[in-house]
């Protein structure tokens, strides 16, 4: 089932691939949750299949857990639909990370509580002047922000030590450019950074902190190319083109 937050629409949305059409009753297992009535603006399912999601109420922004206890997370003063968390990611024990404008959040299911890491952030060379568009945990529990135009922040999830690479970094720590579209994580634990703007990419190296491929043409487009960065998808059979795999 992919379900998606309504937004102004209110509630939660399923969508059915076969008929392809958006649904506005959920499968039975989720129709607990009380969100019908929510300006639903992001949705995001547990590895322990849990639910939690973000709502806004006028300006003001919360994320809302399975008991219904909303936790408020911040204000805008904007009109409209505006708050949408662009990022979430779960680290090993659960916890979940939410990225938003230059904000990071950690809710903690076990104790059903939000904790504010922004200030965390903010003792890098690049102070608070980013946008948090993506967020990957690899499997050293070390946290990974895509931010816009400001690079990469790296750090371990349990020190307040941050790594930053980027256009102004010298060395194994230089990206040729500054705006970060995306982060896919690789089993060999190196990463793919993508741009935007750009079809081009680097590929770095989480556990030795350096750069490996500093740039590249990421085309999904060709096979041959993904098979050498993705070897472990070369073992799949399917009867769609290998690049149909792949986020374009």
């Amino acid at each position: 089932n992919v379900l998606i937050g309504a937004g102004n629409q209110k509630g939660v949305l399923s969508f059915d691939p076969v008929s392809i059409t958006l649904k506005r009753k959920l499968p039975p297992f989720y129709q607990l949750f009380k969100w019908k009535d929510e300006t639903v603006t992001s949705i995001y399912r547990t590895k322990k299949d849990r639910l939690v999601c973000c709502i806004q109420e006028g300006n003001k922004f919360s994320l809302v857990s399975e008991t219904g206890k909303k936790h408020f997370l911040s204000d805008r003063a904007i009109t409209g639909t505006s708050f949408f968390i662009e990022s979430i990611a779960e680290d090993e024990q659960g916890d979940i990370l939410l990225g938003y404008g230059n904000r990071l959040f950690e809710y903690r299911p076990d104790i059903d509580s939000v904790i504010d890491l922004s200030r965390n952030l903010y003792n890098t060379s690049i102070g608070d002047n980013f946008i948090i568009k993506s967020t990957c945990i690899d499997n050293f529990s070390n946290l990974w922000l895509g931010l816009y135009e400001a690079g990469i922040l790296k750090t371990s999830m349990r020190k307040s030590l941050f790594l930053n690479f980027g256009i102004t970094k010298q060395g194994n720590f230089n990206l040729p450019y500054s705006s970060v579209y995306s982060i896919i994580k690789k089993p060999d634990e190196t990463i793919i950074v993508r741009y935007f703007g750009t079809q081009m990419a680097s590929v770095i190296d989480v556990a030795n902190k350096k750069i490996v491929t500093r740039e590249f043409k990421f085309n999904p487009l060709d096979s041959g190319m993904m098979k050498t960065l993705f070897p472990q998808f070369s073992q799949v059979i399917s009867l769609k083109p290998f690049y149909q795999l792949f986020d374009p």
